[in-house]
């Protein structure tokens, strides 16, 4: 037995052996070994095993790379992401096969010798007939392979947050998604998870088309007739843009790939191999195992998608996508239309790469493998494994790695720990900031646990000082269950003792406004809780609110002549659950699309505790300020408005870009006149810096990041987007809303905006005044790890797709929306934001005039986005102490229109009041 030479090798010898071998697949073949060689190796060392005879009985691709393609060190391999590994036909004795392993063996190890390699790397194609059906149970085959167990080689790769990094010792699993096509239509569409399943009906019913250009059409699917069209000619000078029919050659379909992923890649600013390397799979494999696949809309390329097919099994190797197209959800669709069209060429398996279960979500190499989940696949671990030949040089990554992984696993455990406990880092620290974002300034905001219990009464379980050395100077006894207390149970034994009866109540819970009349006739409910919480009742309570049975949770205890707030609720955890959605859901991963969108978008973090018949309520706006007013009356504080000039509403009209021609924006601005709008700008609006300039002083901008093609690039994509609008502009640009109201799980884009300077976002869609977030004033944004960020949120409570998404006419939006207005008049405080596309003007006019209409009102004010968080960062700096009979506001900045009221004395009215930078003295009355 010896080893021939590639070079001394017919491509039909080759091939004939990995047509008769059950572990090669197309990778083996001669073909792809001079598309390999050709684009990603140094060399071509690839070899054959001939018997005594002459007969060749198995093939060895095999490959040098070095630094000067990208490589940290020399290897040798068979191969990297396109694996092969020694094929062996399967006509051959054990006796054969062994030692057909051994020389081949010991040919890869020499070849390590002679080119000095550091490191070896071997793998098998589990596309390969044999080891497909290992996987399925059907067939006997081995399942560690050879060079592991017989000579030394460590199995698997260990993988950083942007790639592999081949360290000895460490790995990780890498998941081949591989959908089995041998099942009927429905049950393959029952395979994929929800998001995917609507993003597919969405792309169905906007008319998407799918253009395999083979003679044998296959069903379209769920209702679906086939349409296949030829390949539509380009004109010669277009590159940008859609690709549509025009005067000029036909391009042919590896042309047409080429020229679509050039628009993908100058959009995204990823790297795109030269088009010599699609051409030569084209030549190389032909057209039975290289096939280009196109999604079209209306003759225009929308999506395509390059696979390599052989042996009944099929490996996505390319996709691309028009990204105007995106929204028709056409990623999905392309591949779930090649999947029914695989199935009926006789394809059994479709292979979309690997997923990496093991890494965090948020890693870049999870976030860009993510999408090959969703499709139905199986996940196949993949086979690969190294020798080390100089383990010595591996040793500081390693150690390194090591540490990564380590810390990896304490950050996960700890993350795990917290959120089962759900403790934050500082309750002292939490609650003044619930507080103050209701306009109650009377605790410090450095207040530590100590200051509040002692210098501003504050009591609540778990706190070091007992209730009793608190309750002299108490103002606010806070009964709820809470999560410091020992196993997350309510300590209210000091309660007791004074005779205040607690019991816990279990989960959701309407609460009422507790009436002097009797109290089962209130039916409207004042509070939906969320959480565990407590009731109470005893001697000198005054409730505030009640739950259904007539126990107060909400209430004023007299003591000792004082009158001290007692809060059954866990305050600070209702407001966040409520703001900022179930952290559960994002963890769940599904039912992330809605209103027809296939991508994420946040209401789902919301959708479980919004209420049919209350979508309107801001649930933590009720609470927040009930709790405030009640500790105001309380306590003779003062609260400060969190409006200009004590405004009930606040309007802000805002539009997306979307590349909307300017003439729309021109008529929309003539109509809206000296009205503040803002507009969130792609940077590739069909503005130019002139354009912007002429614009009038009402107009503002913010950022309208667009990462729908590649949301698992968010925070490069908006760093770059955001440089790009500010350059465009001219202007900082400190607000934020994604295009298509993008959501990455709980919280996922925070750290980006804060990173790039974006302070507030107004991401969250109500579209219809749906109160999703449960408020309609900004708030400050609590991450997971229990620290506050300076970042805002605050929601979007109205969007022109009430028009487009609920089929309502403008005359049922304009009453909405004065419903919604009315609310906000008879109850708390609100900033209406509204999204109104330049796009849609024709279709909105009388929608803009209703919103006008609203900002002029007396008592409601209209301001640009920026404009109104200028004025409330400044308001959130406000200060507020005590000096004998007056109150001191203290502002680091100017502040203009600054409402303050007392509601301890007769006269409610606020004062009006300008801060200038450093003090300004209020007097009412007398200071309680």
């Amino acid at each position: 037995m010896k080893v021939v030479p590639y070079a001394a090798v017919t491509s039909a010898a080759w091939d004939e052996v990995a047509d008769r071998s059950g572990t090669a697949w197309l990778f083996h073949r001669a073909a792809w070994i001079d598309i390999e060689s050709r684009f990603f190796a140094n060399a071509n060392r690839s070899f054959a095993v001939a018997d005594d005879a002459g007969r060749l009985v198995g093939i060895q691709p095999l490959y040098r790379r070095s630094v000067d393609r990208g490589w940290r060190e020399r290897v040798i391999d068979c191969g990297v992401h396109r694996h092969t590994g020694l094929a062996v036909r399967d006509d051959v004795s054990p006796e054969t096969l062994q030692a057909a392993r051994k020389i081949a063996m010991r040919q890869v190890l020499e070849e390590a010798e002679l080119y000095l390699a550091e490191r070896v790397l071997l793998n098998e194609q589990d596309l390969a007939p044999a080891l497909i059906d290992r996987r399925t149970g059907s067939k006997s085959c081995p399942t560690m392979p050879f060079w592991v167990q017989d000579y030394g080689f460590e199995l698997g790769m260990h993988v950083t947050p942007v790639g592999d990094l081949a360290v000895p010792g460490m790995s990780t699993v890498f998941a081949d998604q591989v959908v089995f096509l041998d099942k009927d239509e429905d049950e393959l569409f029952r395979g994929l998870d929800s998001a995917c399943q609507r993003a597919i009906r969405k792309a169905q019913k906007s008319g998407l088309s799918f253009d395999p250009l083979t003679p044998n059409p296959s069903p379209q699917g769920r209702g679906e007739t086939l349409a296949l069209t030829p390949n539509p000619p380009l004109g010669r000078g277009e590159t940008l843009g859609l690709l549509t029919p025009g005067e000029g050659r036909r391009l042919d379909r590896i042309a047409e790939y080429y020229e679509l992923a050039r628009v993908s890649a100058e959009r995204t600013g990823e790297p795109l191999p030269p088009i010599d390397y699609y051409q030569a799979i084209g030549d190389n494999l032909g057209p039975s195992r290289a096939h280009v696949l196109f999604a079209r809309k209306d003759g225009q390329t929308a999506a395509a998608l390059l696979l390599v097919v052989d042996k009944q099994a099929a490996s996505y190797l390319a996709g691309v996508s028009h990204h105007e197209f995106l929204a028709l959800r056409v990623n999905d669709y392309v591949h779930w239309q090649v999947m029914l069209w695989l199935k009926n060429q006789g394809v059994r398996y479709y292979r979309l790469g690997p997923i990496f279960p093991q890494l965090p979500d948020d890693w870049p190499v999870s976030r860009v493998s993510r999408f090959k989940g969703k499709f139905g696949g199986q996940s196949i671990p993949v086979i690969q494994g190294n020798y080390f030949r100089n383990p010595e040089r591996y040793r500081d990554d390693a150690v390194r790695e090591a540490a990564r992984v380590c810390d990896l696993r304490i950050e996960q455990e700890t993350a795990r720990r917290k959120a089962e406990s759900q403790r934050h880092a500082d309750p002292a620290r939490d609650l003044v900031v619930l507080l103050r974002r209701y306009g109650f300034l009377g605790f410090d905001p450095r207040a530590k646990e100590k200051d509040l219990v002692e210098g501003h009464g504050c009591w609540w379980p778990g706190c070091a000082t007992p209730l009793a050395e608190a309750l002299p100077s108490c103002a606010l006894v806070l009964a709820e269950c809470s999560p410091h207390a020992p196993r997350g149970e309510p300590s209210h034994a000091d309660l007791a003792k004074l005779g205040i009866h607690c019991r816990l109540e279990s989960g959701r819970a309407h609460l009422y406004e507790f009436a002097k009349r009797s109290w089962w006739k209130k039916k409207t409910p004042v509070f939906h809780a969320l959480l565990q919480h407590c009731s109470f009742h005893g001697p000198n309570l005054e409730p505030i609110w009640h739950n259904a049975e007539g126990r107060a949770v909400l209430a004023l205890w007299h003591h000792d002549g004082r009158r001290i707030l007692l809060v059954g609720l866990n305050l600070v955890e209702e407001i966040l659950r409520h703001t900022q959605g179930d952290p559960k859901q994002a963890r769940k991963g599904q039912g992330a699309a809605c209103h027809g969108y296939a991508h994420e978008r946040a209401e789902y973090l919301f959708e479980p505790q919004l209420l049919p018949e209350f979508r309107s309520t801001p649930w933590a706006d009720r609470l927040g300020f009930a709790i405030v007013r009640a500790l105001a009356r309380a306590t003779g504080w003062p609260l400060v408005e969190p409006l200009p000039g004590g405004a009930r509403g606040l309007v802000l009209l805002s539009g997306d870009d979307d590349q909307a021609a300017l003439a729309c924006y021109r008529e929309q601005l003539e109509l809206v006149g000296d009205f503040p709008i803002t507009y969130f700008l792609l940077p590739f609006t069909k503005h130019t810096p002139q354009s912007l300039a002429a614009l009038p002083s009402t107009v503002e901008f913010g950022l309208h990041v667009d990462a729908l093609d590649h949301p698992d690039r968010y925070e490069e994509i908006c760093a770059r987007q955001a440089d790009a609008v500010r350059d465009l502009t001219g202007k900082e640009v400190r607000t934020v809303r994604n295009h298509g109201f993008l959501n990455r799980g709980y919280l996922g884009h925070v750290r980006a905006w804060q990173d790039n300077g974006l302070a507030l976002d107004v991401n969250y869609s109500g579209l219809d005044g749906t109160a999703l977030c449960g408020s309609f004033l900004p708030f400050r944004v609590r991450l997971s790890d229990g620290s506050w960020s300076s970042h805002l949120s605050l929601l979007s409570a109205f969007g022109d797709g009430m028009l487009f998404i609920k089929k309502w006419t403008q005359e049922q939006a304009c009453r909405r929306i004065e419903a919604v207005a009315k609310q906000v008049e008879t109850t708390d405080p609100g900033v209406l934001v509204f999204n109104m596309h330049p796009e849609n003007i024709g279709l909105t006019r009388k929608i803009h005039k209703a919103i006008m209409s609203l900002g002029r009102r007396p008592g409601w004010l209209a301001q640009g986005v920026e404009s109104y968080l200028r004025w409330h960062e400044a308001w959130q700096n406000l200060t507020l102490r005590r000096d004998g009979a007056h109150f001191v506001l203290s502002s680091k900045t100017a502040l203009e229109n600054v409402a303050i009221c007392c509601l301890s004395g007769s006269n409610h009215s606020p004062q009006i009041v300008a801060v200038r930078e450093g003090e300004c003295s209020v007097r009412f009355g007398e200071a309680a």
